[in-house]
């Protein structure tokens, strides 16, 4: 048995998430939403995907989904490490990082992404508690989202000709908010766990349901990112890790109970 989350799954849980699924989409189209050529509108879109948010958290909750994350101390961990990369971009020019993990060396400086990359799969894998804890994946995942954002905003105004790559994407990460970098990567963790639960109940992506969930996902969890960041600022925790932590928590418990 696999040591990530979706593991845990059950093949009646794999079959109840199928059904909920289908039920998330009858629920807002009635009988026609058993017919996939039927297009919700942008209305009914946002409904179906907090539906199927709910309906499989509902699901997966009797399988200790929010215990196991609760004991979780990498989501934490990770964030911090986010909030490295961007207080070095802000206050020093990114030159902490560029040193720490040679981004301007023979190798990295034309491409320094796949060296950031391999420093966060080493700090996610650096012992046999991270590397065993049930959401490391979607953490991950999570943070990489972080980093494809940085990556994907248009280049600042203030480049000059020596700018290395590695100096442009700390130009860009200073660029940002903590508020930004936050809500991306809560967006990014619930977007994968749901997606990776839908995927888990239908490993061959044989169901049209399956896939229509999974196009849906993203609007859902950016919803609900959206949500738990104004509850994060509203109490002032937007610097405190292990506050933001308990909010997601405590929202994604919410979003269940509704």
């Amino acid at each position: 048995m696999g040591t990530q989350f979706s593991s845990k799954l059950t093949a009646s849980d794999r079959s109840r998430i199928q059904e909920g699924i289908t039920r998330a989409r009858t629920r807002i189209l009635g009988d026609a939403g058993l017919d996939l050529k039927i297009k919700p509108n942008k209305i009914q879109s946002d409904k179906i995907a907090d539906a199927t948010i709910r309906e499989v958290l509902l699901i997966v909750e009797k399988r200790d989904l929010f215990l196991d994350f609760e004991q979780s101390e990498l989501f934490s961990i990770v964030l911090n490490w986010l909030r490295e990369l961007y207080s070095d971009a802000q206050f020093n020019c990114f030159q902490g990082i560029i040193k720490k993990y040679n981004l301007e060396t023979e190798g990295n400086i034309s491409n320094p992404v796949p060296r950031i990359s391999a420093e966060l799969k080493t700090l996610t894998g650096a012992t046999d508690k991270r590397r065993a804890e049930k959401f490391r994946v979607a953490i991950t995942h999570a943070a990489k989202a972080v980093l494809a954002y940085v990556i994907s905003i248009p280049e600042p105004g203030d480049l000059v000709p020596e700018d290395t790559q590695a100096k442009i994407i700390g130009k860009k990460f200073g660029s940002l908010s903590t508020k930004e970098i936050v809500t991306k990567y809560i967006e990014g963790f619930i977007g994968e766990v749901v997606n990776k639960i839908i995927s888990s109940s239908d490993p061959s992506s044989e169901s049209g349901f399956t896939q229509a969930a999974q196009q849906l996902t993203k609007r859902g969890a950016t919803k609900i990112a959206d949500k738990i960041i104004s509850k994060i600022i509203n109490e002032g925790k937007l610097n405190d890790n292990k506050g933001i932590h308990q909010i997601v928590i405590a929202e994604l418990k919410l979003s269940v109970n509704i």
